[in-house]
């Protein structure tokens, strides 16, 4: 049987896509949008700086790229979450999803602390174009709190931060030699539970 020399020709075209994006995810996850070189990612990747730009129109549109990569999947997992209903029982569920995700995925905690650092106060940005709706769900879910004196924002930020931080540092905070790195994470996501818990008001879930 003779190969079709189109699909032979667009599986590599997907391959060489893929290992751009890898090499780009690295990068920004170490340097920061402002800090990432095409030149670099293109050496990373294995090819030539011009045949980049044949997949990609500007480093712009492959961060846009990596953003959307790495986030959307927690987007939907969210997503999945919140369509069980709102209330505190998806408290835990919700904490949980965003450590597995983290901890999954370090290099997406290393790109959100750079984007912190890189944001302009008044501008717009990109992580909000693929991680925003997470937080509009969130919000959605903490709202009949509110009364209680529940400011959903603060709080959030309060979760996410402690995420990040937690998988950002631990490499270098706790020897991954003399402990279980999955355990550290189940001993942080519960701890962050109670916390959570307890500044909600609520009773202490079963799992704790």
């Amino acid at each position: 049987m003779m190969r079709n020399p189109t699909s032979g020709r667009a599986l590599r075209s997907l391959r060489t896509r893929a290992r751009i994006l890898e090499a780009a995810e690295d990068r920004f996850a170490q340097l920061g949008f402002a800090g990432t070189r095409v030149e670099a990612i293109a050496r990373q990747a294995g090819i030539r700086r011009a045949s980049l730009f044949y997949h990609f129109r500007d480093k712009s549109e492959i961060y846009e790229e990596v953003l959307r990569k790495l986030f959307d999947p927690l987007q939907e997992r969210m997503r999945k979450l919140f369509e069980r209903g709102l209330g505190e029982q998806l408290i835990e569920p919700a904490i949980s999803e965003l450590f597995d995700f983290l901890a999954e995925r370090p290099r997406a905690a290393r790109i959100i602390l750079r984007e912190i650092a890189d944001a302009e106060p008044r501008g717009d940005p990109p992580l909000l174009r693929h991680a925003g709706g997470i937080l509009c769900d969130v919000e959605e879910l903490l709202r009949p709190l509110r009364g209680a004196g529940v400011d959903p924002l603060r709080l959030m930020l309060t979760v996410i931060g402690a995420a990040v931080f937690f998988v950002t540092t631990t490499p270098l905070l706790t020897p991954i030699a003399s402990r279980n790195p999955g355990e550290e994470v189940r001993r942080h996501k519960v701890e962050l539970s109670l916390l959570v818990r307890r500044q909600l008001g609520l009773g202490l879930s079963r799992d704790a």
